[in-house]
């Protein structure tokens, strides 16, 4: 909801070094949105942490 409702303007994902069978969907509705990477970190664990802002 606040995707759509244009009240979300940074966007933060880890990806973790672990493989699923199956994925989770960030969103249950299809949205198309352009994001730009602003930062990213690789932890110690493997791990990736992302931060984007989403262009309106």
């Amino acid at each position: 909801m606040f995707m759509k409702s244009g009240l979300v303007d940074t966007l933060y994902l880890t990806i973790e070094p672990v493989v699923f069978g199956d994925g989770i969907k960030l969103f249950k509705e299809e949205m198309d949105y352009k994001l730009t990477l602003v930062d990213s970190v690789k932890t110690e664990s493997g791990a990736m942490l992302l931060e984007y802002s989403v262009n309106k």
